[in-house]
């Protein structure tokens, strides 16, 4: 999954004034309710500063670039980078992106298209075209060809978060049925049909970009989330472990209030218990789909081999 690189500014830093001076600086060339929204910003102890990307939020993505992106060659991989997303927020019960778990109206906000050079031959491209020196939100009332041939559009992350549970809760108990009964549907259907679960995400993507990936898309999605739920069972606890040490160490200097903020913001949160109690049930639900698939090939083997009896014996 594309996510954005951040690093952690705190108030005791060198760079808190100068930054803080420059943002209101910027705000306040841009009117009122910039400088109100860049006031609630930096009236905190801890800021995430993330990099730049060339992308476009898909809230505000228009049927005319929607149309563009979403029916381009690479369109597939889009679905797929749609099916990685949900299998890490289904890890990280994260219900505040594409809403397949949760009973509530999903989020966007989170999930931005970006775009890529993609290396092409000479015989492929005209040589009168030239890469666009436009960002993709500059370009995005007047999409053109020169975008198709030089560019791959993918699905990145701009906001993540970990909602930890306590895996003695009836809360955690509820979360572990979802699971399984979504994962354990694609395990068994999902090549095959749109589960319930990723209808409710197309249509909130369909509500905002006015694309409908049908029921088909559902299914490369659905693929999408199986190859994510792949990947991820092949972290260790050990790994979790190493990751939590990681968040710790990052505030071990701070004192006072920014040391507090930082534990809400993030110890908190992160639960290793629940994360590897949901890797446990993505282990369970592929392993009844290995031992699926050892039944049909032995199955199959058998029918063969009956086959081949009945033919042996057929009168010459």
């Amino acid at each position: 999954v594309r996510v954005t690189q951040l690093r952690v500014v705190t108030s005791s830093m060198a760079e808190w004034e100068p930054l803080y001076t420059n943002v209101s600086n910027i705000a306040q060339k841009a009117g009122t309710s910039a400088l109100i929204a860049a006031g609630k910003q930096m009236d905190r102890c801890i800021l995430e500063i993330g990099e730049w990307m060339d992308a476009i939020n898909l809230e505000r993505i228009t049927p005319a670039l929607a149309s563009l992106i979403f029916t381009h060659k690479h369109a597939r991989v889009l679905l797929r980078d749609f099916g990685n997303i949900i299998a890490l927020d289904i890890l990280c019960n994260n219900s505040d992106r594409l809403p397949t778990l949760w009973n509530n109206d999903g989020n966007l906000s989170g999930l931005v298209i970006t775009r890529h050079p993609v290396p092409t031959s000479c015989s492929e491209r005209d040589s009168n075209l030239e890469p666009s020196s436009k960002t993709l939100t500059e370009e995005e009332s007047n999409p053109g060809p020169v975008r198709e041939i030089e560019f791959e559009y993918r699905v990145g992350s701009i906001q993540h978060r970990i909602v930890g549970l306590d895996v003695s809760s009836q809360g955690w108990k509820r979360y572990e049925k979802r699971v399984e009964r979504y994962v354990g549907g694609l395990v068994r259907e999902g090549g095959k049909r749109e589960m319930e679960e990723t209808k409710r995400a197309r249509e909130l993507v369909k509500m905002f970009t006015g694309w409908d990936w049908e029921e088909k898309g559902s299914v490369e999605v659905q693929e999408g989330v199986m190859e994510g739920v792949r990947k991820l069972v092949q972290l260790r606890k050990e790994d979790l472990e190493e990751m939590w040490r990681g968040v710790v160490e990052m505030g071990k200097e701070w004192n006072g209030k920014e040391k507090k903020s930082w534990e809400m913001m993030c110890l908190g949160a992160f639960n290793t218990e629940s994360i590897s109690r949901v890797l446990d049930v993505f282990r369970k639900e592929l392993s009844k789909h290995s031992e699926m698939e050892e039944k049909e090939q032995e199955k199959k083997e058998n029918e063969e081999e009956d086959k081949d009896e009945q033919e042996s014996y057929q009168p010459q």
